[in-house]
């Protein structure tokens, strides 16, 4: 259920990124169509027509004076071939009060960079419209009446944004239909979360009592040690000058010293007296004979042994 959820939310996210979208464009276009209205209706305003219900096109083109449609097109022309305006569109005319602009493209091909200029004609929405992609004829009389001829393109601009708009508000609806949706398994997934913490909780309580149960069984083992026989004390060898030691009437039992057996209280050896010390001078004079301390024994007299002298002998 919890992937269900997520996928639920991520859907509903989705949704409102598009609905936001939609929304966004929806404004953009109804903007467009305002601009482009407005220009259509300042050109209507402002055209003129001649005898037979042709459009007149008064153009004008900066720096030309004749309104002989051979030099306003060599005019063009040139323009076409010169002009660099950086993707900016240019002013260079003028036509029923709307600007005539030249705007250079720069695309690049295998490396290199190729400029193309294009023509449009500029309202007061600062929209561009244009004829034939904006390329001039290589015809005079074509190539003049390629302005003319771009504000037949307004009424087709502003139907293809209305028919965009169109299609957005049938699909808005259904997006805030989306959005606006609640899980309907929230409260089962949370009573279920709630079920799951309730468990985990008595899991954990059991685990508890068991380690203190088997804390409390757990302890010290004793070790009890083996029974052995009374083992007999040997006499430990007298020094001279020692007082005599009557021999013990019950048999030596070893005990553990007094800071082994209270470890816990880090008590030192305690002794009943000082241990008796000899020095070796004392250990001398009470002795007849002759006492060695360390050394290496000499052999007695008539028992030395020769030593071999070497032999000298002559190598030849």
């Amino acid at each position: 259920m919890e992937g269900e959820r997520k996928a639920f939310q991520r859907s509903k996210g989705d949704s409102r990124i598009r609905l936001e979208t939609l929304l966004a464009n929806q404004a953009s276009n109804s903007d467009i169509i305002a601009r482009a209205r407005q220009d259509m209706a300042d050109f209507e305003s402002r055209v003129q027509y001649d005898k037979e219900g042709k459009k007149l096109n008064p153009l004008k083109i900066d720096g030309v004076t004749s309104g002989d449609p051979k030099v306003i097109a060599a005019k063009l022309h040139e323009i076409e071939d010169k002009e660099r305006t950086h993707d900016q569109p240019k002013p260079i005319g003028s036509l029923y009060g709307f600007e005539i602009v030249v705007k250079t493209d720069t695309t690049v091909k295998e490396g290199l960079d190729f400029c193309e200029n294009r023509f449009f004609v500029r309202g007061a929405g600062k929209l561009l419209y244009n004829y034939n992609n904006g390329r001039l004829a290589a015809d005079p009389q074509t190539a003049c009446r390629n302005f003319i001829n771009a504000f037949d393109s307004i009424p087709r601009l502003i139907e293809k944004y209305t028919r965009d708009n169109a299609d957005i508000e049938k699909e808005i609806p259904v997006l805030k239909q989306v959005v606006d949706e609640t899980w309907k398994k929230e409260d089962e997934l949370k009573q279920l979360k709630a079920e799951l913490a309730a468990l985990d909780r008595r899991i954990l309580l059991s685990l508890k009592s068991v380690d203190a149960q088997e804390a409390n069984t757990e302890g010290i083992t004793e070790i009890r040690p083996e029974p052995q026989a009374p083992s007999v004390a040997q006499p430990a060898p007298s020094m001279p000058g020692d007082p005599a030691v009557p021999a013990a009437s019950e048999p030596y039992v070893h005990r553990m010293p007094d800071y082994m057996a209270h470890a816990a209280e880090r008590k030192p050896p305690v002794l009943p007296a000082m241990p008796k010390t000899i020095s070796i001078k004392e250990l001398i004079s009470a002795g007849k004979d002759k006492v060695v301390i360390g050394g290496i024994p000499q052999p007695e007299a008539g028992t030395e042994k020769p030593q071999d002298k070497p032999k000298w002998r002559m190598k030849l």
